[in-house]
């Protein structure tokens, strides 16, 4: 395991980061940035080690504050590839394991909202909804209800009917 706290620049380039604790009871990342670091990881794979048949349970884990570049980083075998924890300071591009954007469909019910499961990373700061034809109504996406696993599609007022539209969104982390 990597953990670089306190104010740290830390670069790796290219390589395997291996969990070689068999047990890893604490459930550590392969590599941890905290304590408002900063750090550029790219082109690594986050895996098991040689002769050892489990995967790491995290593979990278960055906390509030800390400015870290994650670019081509493969860490899809690992139970939680990536936490984002950073508030927006991280970037995260090309990372196996890791979807920054998503876009699909929705059907506004009669009842004027609904629940869309995003499957991003982390809570999206950017959210696109597209009317497949004019609804009649406003309709809008409350920031209250904006979370890491899904956001709400709201009107103002109970639509004669349903309507359907298509949705993009995307995290910080895609920049």
């Amino acid at each position: 395991m990597l953990s670089d706290t306190g104010f740290v620049v830390t670069q790796i380039k290219g390589g395997f980061v291996a969990d070689f604790n068999r047990s890893n009871t604490a459930n550590l990342p392969a590599i941890h940035f905290a304590g408002g670091s900063s750090g550029t990881v790219r082109d690594v794979v986050i895996g098991s080690a040689v002769g050892y048949s489990g995967n790491a349970l995290r593979g990278v884990q960055i906390e509030v504050g800390c400015d870290v570049t994650l670019d081509n980083v493969d860490a899809s075998l690992c139970t939680t590839p990536i936490v984002d924890s950073s508030g927006g300071t991280a970037k995260i591009r090309n990372c196996a394991g890791y979807k920054t954007r998503n876009r699909g469909t929705g059907t506004m019910p009669t009842g004027g909202s609904v629940i869309i499961t995003h499957g991003l990373g982390a809570a999206p700061n950017s959210i696109v909804v597209t009317p497949k034809a004019d609804p009649l109504v406003r309709y809008f996406v409350p920031t209250a209800n904006i979370t890491a696993t899904s956001f709400i599609v709201a009107c103002n007022a109970g639509p004669g009917s349903a309507w359907d539209f298509f949705w993009e969104a995307s995290t910080a982390s895609a920049a």
